[in-house]
């Protein structure tokens, strides 16, 4: 696959992610995500509870959008690297949860496997 292609394919692993977190639909975050993901919260502390499995976090956002509190993450900007089968992306973001807004950024790690690309972590760090 040419270079195009594989940043092509990636990004489209992003918006997926994206329609995921605007829709809560779990559909997206399988396609995105492997099962055994890990989502890190950076600002956490605690080791425990700063890890999430994720589809636990995909709960969470679909309880959101089911109890009707407005849950959408919006891209600021991003920068996607690969080599071979791996890569990151750097998706910097302002997250809206009902009434709050939150600004920060995230790193995904990903990996390539059968010709797809899916997210193999989530780490994502609030700035203000």
């Amino acid at each position: 696959m040419s270079i195009k292609k594989e940043y092509e394919a990636i990004a489209e692993v992003i918006d997926t992610y994206l329609k995921g977190m605007r829709t809560g639909s779990e559909g997206y975050w399988r396609t995105a995500f492997y099962p055994d993901c890990l989502v890190i919260a950076a600002n956490d502390e605690n080791p425990v509870s700063s890890i999430t499995p994720i589809m636990d976090y995909a709960k969470f956002i679909a309880d959101q959008h089911n109890a009707g509190i407005k849950c959408e993450e919006f891209p600021l900007g991003s920068e996607i690297r690969f080599i071979g089968n791996i890569g990151s992306v750097r998706l910097d973001w302002k997250f809206v949860l009902g009434e709050q807004i939150l600004y920060g950024t995230t790193f995904f790690n990903l990996l390539k496997r059968n010709g797809t690309w899916k997210f193999s972590q989530k780490i994502y760090y609030v700035t203000h």
